[in-house]
């Protein structure tokens, strides 16, 4: 390839041994020229013969693909051979369609390097064709895009945002005179600054319009050009010929002739628009980021790769009071309960260690010195080449969830006390009701009655909550089985409110239905005039002793009630309910009827 841009000039015949000179000085300062943007923008040219598949690499391109000059074979298989297996297909297909349409080559891809490691290439060619039409070779220009890869690739993983992204490649080349006053321009500014050549030439950069740019930066910037020193990354910003705001970045190196005397600058420039766009929206991810955790009703955490705390949400401090100075390296620790600090420390450093999610429950001290219930869980955080971050993570307040689960512990064991509880009253019914019917028919009659009686009960204690049941409930309860609607009156019900606890109600119930079931086959109940009154007292007791409770079952107008010839199950209910309940109980058979009276106490858990 010929890379001296500069042709033979003036009339045919032999050149003079000066105009020789002069060519070989133009061709040797458009060598230099060439050979320094190709440096400086870390860019390498290539010519690829499509006819004979000979392709020409220079030296800088061989040093993209970290190969020493001359290494590399010349042909379009081994070219094929460093482009990433991923990669390659796509490549090709690219460089295809370009030939194909006959149109320029402009395409992205990695590379792999003889020590392994991958690169990130962008290729520009273009094609031309030869006498026939058809294309015969491709002429064009790489450059390695590794690093602004990794910025982009850093801008989509927001664990990246405390982190700067590097500045993109050198785009185009200029020239200085010793007044700082531009000489030259790579054709490209035109393209990536939007700026003509022409615009810049005989000027120096603040006579050019800038934005935002102050005179105090000026004159920094202008005292390092006299002291004729090397500058990197002066950045300022401009609107272009097209109107665009541009943020540009200059690097330049003073130069000098072989007698040191200064002749100006000559360097390159960026176009870091889109970095300084990357760099806002990173900010104001960040502010996003922020905002959103002081907001949000968790606590959220981010630790670094040792495990330092570096961020905490205001809910953690709102929550705990500490302070930005309490919470450095593990100072966190210091707002969990002594009991639990061992727990959390263990279970976050293994994680850390391991690199693996965790969660874990401990009590948390609360700004008001108490403590809660928290649930803290975590992720690991991992950089794009896979390096471990640290961790990101949420501390959520969970004491209610906490209260809830001991509350439902709590009912759990009740309801397994209970369920033992009806069990042995349906055991102890089963064997009485067997011992005084052992005919089946009969022992069925009076065993579902008796089961009815004890559902009857808990259906009341149910819709109270089993917090108790209103004595008055009780007893309408259990006799609304035994009178029908057209003799309503044949019960009379009346006393104070009382509440019964729920074991004592269970007992009631079973008493009630007993007395009940007798009116309805001996007593009263038979009778057409038959009347049941069933009243209650409350007498409240010298301190610390409960209330009693007397209650009272008076049979008139049925037949004479006669002592019975032996103790039925009834009687004996009756007598085992009074112990049951601490008091005591009374059955008085006379000609009126059936009088029964039941004396306790009532439970302090029941107290209105």
């Amino acid at each position: 390839m010929d890379r001296s841009g500069v042709g033979a000039m003036g009339p045919p015949g032999r050149d003079a041994p000066g105009d020789v000179a002069k060519i070989g000085k133009a061709q040797q300062a458009g060598e230099d020229q060439l050979r320094f943007i190709l440096q400086a923008g870390r860019m390498g040219t290539w010519e690829w013969n499509v006819e004979t598949g000979s392709v020409c690499w220079s030296p800088e391109l061989e040093a993209i693909h970290g190969l020493a000059p001359g290494a590399f074979e010349g042909t379009f298989a081994a070219f094929q051979e460093d482009i990433h297996p991923e990669d390659r297909e796509h490549v090709l297909r690219a460089v295809a369609s370009s030939l194909e349409q006959a149109r320029d080559h402009h395409i992205e891809y990695r590379i792999v390097r003889p020590d392994r490691r991958v690169r990130w290439v962008e290729g520009r060619g273009k094609v031309f064709s030869g006498p026939s039409g058809a294309p015969s070779r491709m002429v064009g220009v790489c450059m390695d895009v590794t690093e602004r890869k990794t910025a982009e690739e850093a801008l989509r993983e927001s664990e990246s945002r405390f982190r700067s992204l590097a500045a993109l490649s050198s785009d185009w080349y200029w020239e200085q005179d010793e007044h700082f006053r531009f000489t030259d321009f790579s054709p490209a500014v035109q393209d990536l600054a939007g700026s003509s050549v022409a615009s810049h030439i005989g000027k120096t950069r603040w006579e050019l319009p800038t934005v935002g740019v102050t005179e105090e930066q000026w004159a920094r910037h202008r005292a390092v050009l006299e002291r004729h020193e090397p500058f990197r990354n002066f950045e300022y910003c401009r609107l272009n010929e097209r109107g665009d705001t541009i943020w540009m970045a200059a690097n330049g190196d003073p130069i000098f002739d072989a007698a040191g005397r200064f002749k100006g600058y000559r360097g390159t420039g960026n176009n870091i628009t889109e970095r300084r766009r990357v760099e806002v929206a990173l900010r104001e991810s960040e502010q996003r980021f922020r905002t959103m955790a002081n907001a949000a009703p968790a606590m959220l955490w981010i630790t670094e790769a040792d495990g330092t705390a570096s961020f905490l949400s205001r809910g953690w401090y709102e929550y705990t009071g500490q302070r930005g100075g309490d919470v450095h390296e593990a100072g966190w620790l210091q707002a969990v309960h002594p009991d639990d600090r061992e727990t959390a420390a263990g279970v976050f450093g293994d994680a850390n260690a391991e690199r693996k999610p965790f969660s874990v429950d401990y009590r948390l001290r609360r700004a008001s010195g108490d403590y809660g219930w928290a649930i803290d869980a975590g992720r690991p955080r991992f950089g794009a080449d896979g390096a471990f971050l640290g961790f990101i993570g949420s501390v959520i307040d969970i004491t209610e969830r906490k209260q809830a689960e001991e509350r439902q512990k709590l009912l759990l064991d009740e309801l397994n006390h209970r369920v033992k509880n009806t069990l042995a009253i349906i055991q102890s019914i089963a064997s009485q009701t067997l011992r005084e019917t052992p005919q089946p028919a009969a022992f069925k009659e009076a065993f579902s009655a008796r089961l009815a009686a004890l559902a009857g009960a808990h259906s009341l204690l149910t819709k109270a909550l089993w917090r108790g049941a209103s004595l008055r409930d009780i007893v309408a309860v259990t006799l609304t089985p035994f009178v029908s609607s057209s003799r309503q009156e044949a019960v009379d019900i009346g006393g104070p409110a009382v509440v019964i606890e729920p074991n004592a109600a269970v007992t009631l119930c079973l008493v009630l239905h007993e007395l009940a079931t007798n009116a309805a086959k001996h007593g009263a109940l038979t009778a057409p005039d038959g009347r049941i009154a069933v009243s209650w007292s409350r007498t409240e007791q010298a301190a610390p002793q409960p209330p009693q409770i007397e209650l009272s079952w008076i049979e008139r107008g049925g037949p004479p009630a006669g002592l019975p010839n032996k103790r039925g199950f009834g009687s004996r209910l009756v007598a085992a309910s009074a112990d049951q309940l601490g008091g005591e109980a009374a059955l008085e058979f006379n000609t009126r009827g059936l009088e029964a009276r039941l004396r306790f106490p009532l439970p302090p858990p029941a107290r209105q």
